[in-house]
């Protein structure tokens, strides 16, 4: 039987799930109401007005759908927790091992998600990568090899290592996850892609902060030092726009690190009191209400969010900009291009 302890800790992890499944559902609550709206005022305009505001508009708005959707399988995972609450302890079970089959899917996909967008947004401001808009192949394959490695690992690990009184997914101990007789398992599942995304976004961090102030130059085949060059007008507000979607990877570390520093010491040997255990594993389970938060505040035109008239009247406003000098200004929908004899081209984040 769990202790006093343990319970709380699984309550408050199972609360902080809830809390990030809420927000998500909220989400396309809002999205779907959003899309019903639109279609009903438009209901006598033409077949091509409709298809102007698809759902996911750029790469970064399919990341985000990969994303929270990684992001709900977690928090359901963690609300999982209360059934463990209820009997009182944690065993081998049906709910065990729903519990640590989300766990596996939803957790390492979101690191992978969170690594997709730092790596994205390190090419859209360092190399100035501008996909055209109807190009999805990128995001398409990105996501599709996400999903398809974490359902392989799951599926293959658990066909492979689970037998009856032998279970793969065992209490770890105050909730379900891989056992701990596969420690390889562990790392390639999850770990790896956690630190490795943590890993990235440090990384990719100081030259993307120094592209922005303007001490760096990027031509296709080096970096120039410009020590005492700063950014200004719109190509500056286009990186400083963009750099907002490094949040993502600066939120996930600072509610990833609590654990990791906690499974670091597990590793060397020592041992965990329980409070500790739930210091580090709460915060994380609120990586989905903390991805909607910044999702509603770096972006909240992403999957249709926003007014058809307001959007068409930036596009308006921007149409009637003198062509004299090549700029790039961020609004709404995404980074609008003007050059000389180059009307509106749409580009993407």
């Amino acid at each position: 039987m769990l202790s006093r302890g343990p319970l709380l800790g699984l309550s408050l992890t199972a609360a902080a799930g809830a809390l990030s499944a809420g927000a998500i559902l909220v989400v396309v609550y809002m999205v779907a109401r959003h899309v019903v709206l639109v279609r009903r005022t438009s209901g006598g305009a033409p077949q091509s007005e409709g298809k102007k505001r698809p759902i996911v508009k750029t790469h970064v708005d399919a990341y985000m759908i990969s994303l929270l959707v990684s992001d709900l399988l977690q928090a359901v995972g963690a609300m999982i927790n209360v059934h463990h609450v209820r009997v009182g302890r944690t065993e081998c079970s049906v709910y065990c091992t729903a519990q640590g089959v989300l766990k596996s899917l939803g957790e390492p996909s979101a690191a992978m998600a969170t690594l997709a967008i730092t790596i994205h947004t390190f090419c859209v401001i360092c190399f100035h990568w501008s996909p055209s808009q109807p190009q999805k192949l990128v995001p398409c394959l990105v996501i599709s090899a996400i999903w398809l490695y974490v359902s392989l690992y799951v599926g293959i690990a658990y066909a492979l290592h689970h037998k009856p009184g032998h279970e793969f997914f065992q209490p770890v101990p105050y909730w379900c996850w891989v056992a701990n007789g596969y420690p390889e398992e562990r790392i390639s599942a999850e770990y790896i892609w956690l630190w490795l995304s943590v890993f990235g976004a440090v990384v990719l961090y100081v030259p993307l902060w120094l592209v922005v102030r303007g001490n760096v130059e990027v031509s296709p085949w080096r970096f120039t030092w410009c020590p005492s060059r700063s950014t200004h007008g719109a190509a500056f507000d286009r990186m400083r726009q963009s750099l907002k979607m490094l949040l993502y990877p600066a939120v996930y570390i600072i509610l990833v690190l609590p654990l990791s520093v906690t499974r670091w010491i597990m590793f060397s040997g020592h041992d965990i009191s329980s409070t500790w255990t739930f210091v580090g594993i709460v915060p994380f389970h609120l990586s989905g209400l903390g991805n909607v938060l910044l999702l509603l505040l770096t972006r909240p035109s992403i999957l249709v969010f926003g007014k058809p008239q307001e959007r068409g009247t930036t596009k308006m406003q921007l149409s009637r900009m003198p062509e004299v000098f090549a700029i790039s200004v961020h609004v709404e929908e995404g980074v609008y291009d003007e050059t000389v004899g180059d009307k509106s081209k749409v580009l993407e984040e």
